[in-house]
């Protein structure tokens, strides 16, 4: 079965989609995990997968003990491809989500899974507001997935205002960045998709057809 990464902003449904996809590679053995979520995130590896960064080098672990600096840049091209490298012998997926590296080093990343034949699925969405909204009442409220939506969370909720220019200077850097790295694999075998065709039309089934076709997985 392919490997493949999925290339995303937040809030794109990019944890229900890789959870999806994943499930379908349970049946594959010699894969301690179906897939790595955000492993450039700050805590994913030191919580979730253990064993992908325990055979990192010294060097690496200690960098994630510190939960990876808020600097973008501290993680070296060279230590990119080493995580890469732990999280592919041990699942089939890699989530990853462009804001958890720079600029130049998201160009690192899609150079590793392009040059190896992996498969990418570059999950947006169609109205990169909503996004940005749904990211700022997020930020403010910590949940960040349904499973946190526990019985009277959603009540106890006060929201402030959105930002409107904090807003508006987010949607115009999204939109740079993606068009940048769609220049970059805009000849490369990659499937887009956004969170509205997955999630909000009558043809989801069909999408996820599409998906399967994509990776080459038997339905």
């Amino acid at each position: 079965m392919n490997k493949f990464l999925i290339f995303a902003s937040p809030r794109t449904g990019s944890t229900s989609l890789v959870n999806l996809m994943g499930s379908l590679y349970l049946r594959e053995g010699g894969a301690l995990h179906t897939h790595v979520g955000e492993p450039f995130g700050r805590y994913n590896l030191t919580r979730w997968y253990k064993e992908v960064l325990s055979s990192c080098s010294l060097e690496v672990q200690e960098i994630y003990a510190k939960e990876l600096p808020k600097d973008k840049n501290s993680l070296t091209r060279s230590q990119i491809i080493e995580i890469l490298d732990a999280c592919y012998k041990s699942s089939f997926c890699v989530k990853h989500l462009h804001y958890h590296l720079s600029y130049f080093r998201n160009f690192s990343l899609l150079e590793y899974v392009m040059t190896r034949g992996y498969k990418i699925i570059s999950l947006t969405r169609d109205s990169q507001v909503l996004k940005d909204v749904s990211e700022q009442l997020a930020q403010q409220s910590g949940v960040w997935s349904r499973e946190e939506m526990r019985d009277g969370v959603m009540d106890q909720m006060v929201y402030n205002p959105i930002d409107i220019e904090r807003l508006r200077e987010k949607v115009d850097w999204n939109k740079r960045y993606r068009e940048d790295f769609g220049e970059m694999m805009s000849d490369y075998d990659t499937y887009e998709v956004s969170y509205e065709e997955i999630y909000c039309r009558n043809n989801q089934l069909d999408e996820v057809h599409k998906i399967m076709d994509y990776l080459e997985i038997d339905r």
